[in-house]
């Protein structure tokens, strides 16, 4: 099953020598003028993404002979620092990418202007793209973005540990309860007690938690205040079965790399973004896995996952036509398919979703069906992606704090960081 792998997509399209070209939209080529209009386009690096989007500049700008793409990719590290300076002094791109809660904060600053609704309409946006991905876009009736580089949570099993271990994996976990199950029966330690097969991880990833909170019936927001919320029962239960794994049922080291784990056949479950499946089917050595949707706290309960993506936006200085243009071209049914084929971003075009491929695909399967299910990021704060909830993790699980002290420190923590973000009108 996994060794038609990630890259099945990629060979249909790719391996018979179809050309960039032909992956993308029919458009009309357009007269050139005098003096093409330039696009600066910026983004954090990501070499796959990277390999991409050279592709897809190069096809529109044969297109578009009026218009130029230019591309600038940063470091991750230096990226946010690049873009603001540069857009702090009137210069840097025309379009760039940020995370899609950051979307409320840059509009807020002024320092975006809207799409350009002659080419593509709120109402044209909203029928075509998965709700989950455009939750923050919309202001006043305009969007200010187009979504891309969007991640679920599936679950990743690896079929020789469970075979070994003597669990059908015709038939992979669907609850919690199953987890917690199949993972006493992967656990083993060597003759010293160190773990020597771990049984599943959630690596304290903060996707990973916000998607158990959810599936115990937490919305992570409260309306009232307009503010996150981690102080209900729901938030609790769905952390509290997260450092369960470490600390009560003992099936989850923390002190193993759960990636080189997988990898080795020294892990037999994870949960992680479907982008890991191009990462297991490159990286040496090679596991044998399937794929299953996050399993439900309970039978017949939500498979729903926390999305996370990125957007695309215009700066106040670029020429808002042409910028709309390369957009729409950017994140076109084609483009959305060269995408998922090279790099793992997954489609979130409504129409791509039931694709006869995805459907009849194993590994494809639970991934468009975490797509249809997932639930946006309520918050505009980039520390809720990750580094607060994975905190509030090690703090259980490392330093020994009471699972119910992690959750407050973690509430508490939560709305002083979207207040900060919300804050900054100003960039």
């Amino acid at each position: 099953m996994a060794r038609r792998g990630w890259a099945v997509l990629g060979a249909t399209l790719l391996a018979c020598g179809l050309a960039a070209s032909a992956l993308l939209p029919p458009s009309p080529v357009r007269a050139a003028t005098s003096k093409p209009i330039v696009i600066e386009h910026w983004q954090h690096s990501s070499p796959a993404r990277n390999a991409v989007l050279e592709k897809l500049a190069e096809e529109f700008n044969k297109r578009n002979p009026d218009i130029r793409v230019k591309l600038q990719f940063y470091e991750l590290s230096e990226y946010f620092t690049k873009v603001t300076t540069a857009l702090a002094t009137g210069l840097g791109p025309d379009v760039f990418q940020v995370r899609s809660g950051n979307v409320p904060v840059y509009w807020a600053a002024k320092a975006l202007q809207p799409l350009d609704e002659k080419q593509v309409t709120a109402a044209q946006i909203e029928k075509e793209f998965v709700p989950a991905a455009i939750y923050h876009f919309k202001h006043e009736g305009k969007y200010y973005a187009l979504p891309v580089d969007a991640q679920t949570i599936v679950m990743f099993y690896n079929i020789k540990v469970l075979e070994e271990a003597g669990i059908d994996t015709r038939r992979p976990p669907q609850t919690w309860d199953q987890v917690v199950e199949y993972a006493r029966k992967i656990y083993k330690k060597d003759a010293s007690g160190q773990t020597r097969i771990e049984g599943v991880a959630t690596g304290g990833y903060g996707p990973v938690l916000g998607t158990l909170m959810i599936q115990a019936g937490a919305t992570l927001w409260n309306k009232t205040t307009n503010l996150p919320d981690f102080s209900t029962p729901q938030a609790a239960a769905g952390f509290q079965f997260a450092v369960d794994l470490v600390i009560r049922h003992k099936v989850e080291d923390p002190g193993m790399d759960r990636w080189r784990a997988f990898r080795n056949d020294q892990l037999g479950m994870v949960w992680a973004h479907p982008a890991m499946i191009g990462s297991f089917r490159t990286g040496n050595p090679v596991p044998e896995f399937g794929i299953e949707e996050a399993p439900a706290a309970q039978p017949g309960g939500t498979r729903a996952s926390l999305m996370t993506n990125w957007a695309l936006v215009i700066s106040k200085k670029a020429p808002q036509e042409a910028a709309t243009r390369w957009i729409r071209f950017v994140t076109s049914p084609e483009a959305t398919l060269l995408y998922f084929a090279s790099s793992g971003d997954l489609p979130l075009r409504q129409a791509e979703l039931d694709r006869a491929e995805y459907i009849t695909d194993p590994l494809y399967r639970p991934v468009i069906a975490s797509v249809k299910a997932a639930v946006p990021a309520p918050w505009v704060t980039p520390r809720l992606w990750d580094e607060l909830l994975r905190k509030a993790w090690q703090l259980v699980t490392g330093a020994g704090w009471a699972p119910a002290q992690a959750m407050s420190w973690l509430h508490e923590q939560a709305i002083i960081a979207e207040k900060a973000e919300r804050s900054k009108t100003t960039l």
